[in-house]
């Protein structure tokens, strides 16, 4: 029987040391900062080049556009387009009766023939002394008055025809062949559509900052996936007193003829190309009631540290405060984080932040504002 209770006193004296130690390896465990360590993904704080622009809305003009009439009186008896036409510039559009002028033209031009070769003889008769001096300047006032009434009645018969004064888009015609039109009277409308140029308004606060030959992109909703490129080619010398605003005018190509006059279009006018922002992938961020925050690496643990965000744009977040150039901040597995976690880093291979990588400027149609200028 004492043997028995030895055994069992042994036994349970083992069973508690072993008890002792497994806690002791547990906790040795549990206070290890490798094994607690939290899988993360990180980036690089860095400066890129994110061209600082003015969004607004605005309309497209064309930069040349006519009613096409005649300087007479007529008849219409040719039209020589159609409505809705493009004609190039110099090319015929319609013109008037002119058969009695053509006519008329002719007897005219017999009698130039008639008084020139009357004028040459005299001269060479004079060679001989066979006419005065004042016989050959009555000649020669009859020559030159001939040439006079020929170039009068070719002048009237040109005013009968009607030619574009530039490349351009026909309008509808208000006459047909055979109807009588007065003079000044609109026909046609004739109307440029390339180049054309973007007029809209912007705050007057940004005047100084607008300027001649700044680039400006255009997007119409009609194609909302095709940009527009152009120049601004004219500030308004004034400020709107109702509205407080600066009227901008840029020239923009429309090669493909695809943008129209009258068309509604959100117009943005590159202020600074080679503004250089502090950009942190905006999944970086974290907001708590203090504001928001990201987790910086230092050594093998983070720290919790707010930040002023600024811009955010291209899935990048500007940061004006709380961070430099080259900190890294996790961006994947923030979540399980807390002020003075140790972390494993999963892509240690992460580049060397870049000071000139450029990212697109913001998008011309992003946001629904008059004017917003991002800053």
């Amino acid at each position: 029987m004492r043997t028995i209770k030895c055994l069992s006193m042994g036994l349970f004296i083992a069973i508690l040391m072993a008890m002792v130690t497994i806690e002791a390896c547990a906790k040795k465990v549990n206070d290890d900062p490798a094994v607690q360590a939290i899988g993360v993904l990180i980036s690089s704080a860095g400066l890129q080049k994110i061209p600082r622009v003015l969004t607004a809305f605005g309309h497209m003009e064309a930069m040349q556009q006519v009613d096409l009439t005649f300087s007479v009186d007529g008849r219409l008896t040719q039209i020589l387009a159609h409505s809705g036409q493009r004609v190039e510039k110099g090319q015929e559009v319609m013109e008037l009766d002119d058969a009695s002028d053509l006519a008329l033209l002719r007897s005219l031009q017999a009698k130039l023939d008639v008084q020139r070769s009357t004028y040459l003889r005299m001269v060479e008769l004079e060679k001989y002394g066979g006419v005065s001096a004042q016989d050959i300047e009555l000649h020669k006032a009859a020559y030159v008055a001939a040439q006079a009434d020929v170039q009068q009645q070719q002048a009237l018969i040109a005013e009968k025809k009607v030619f574009a004064p530039f490349t351009g888009v026909l309008g509808i015609f208000q006459y047909d062949v055979g109807a009588y039109v007065s003079h000044g009277t609109a026909v046609v409308h004739l109307v440029q559509q390339a180049p054309l140029n973007a007029l809209y308004s912007v705050p007057s606060t940004y005047k100084s900052q607008v300027e001649i030959g700044q680039t400006v992109e255009v997007v119409s909703n009609v194609y909302p996936n095709k940009i527009f490129s152009g120049i601004v080619n004219f500030i308004s010398p004034e400020v709107n007193a109702n509205s407080g605003t600066v009227t901008l005018q840029a020239k923009v190509d429309n090669p493909d003829y695809l943008l129209s006059p009258g068309m509604f279009v959100s117009v943005t006018q590159v202020l600074d190309p080679n503004r250089q922002l502090l950009m942190v992938p905006d999944v970086a961020l974290m907001t708590d009631v203090s504001g928001q925050y990201v987790f910086k690496i230092s050594a093998n643990q983070v720290v919790k540290t707010y930040v002023t965000v600024g811009l955010i744009t291209q899935s990048m977040a500007e940061i004006t405060s709380g961070l430099n150039v080259g900190d890294r901040v996790v961006t994947a597995g923030q979540q399980k984080l807390s002020d003075g976690s140790f972390i494993k880093i999963l892509n240690p291979q992460l580049p060397a932040p870049s000071k000139s990588n450029a990212l697109p400027a913001v998008s011309s149609n992003a946001g629904k504002v008059a004017a917003v200028a991002q800053s």
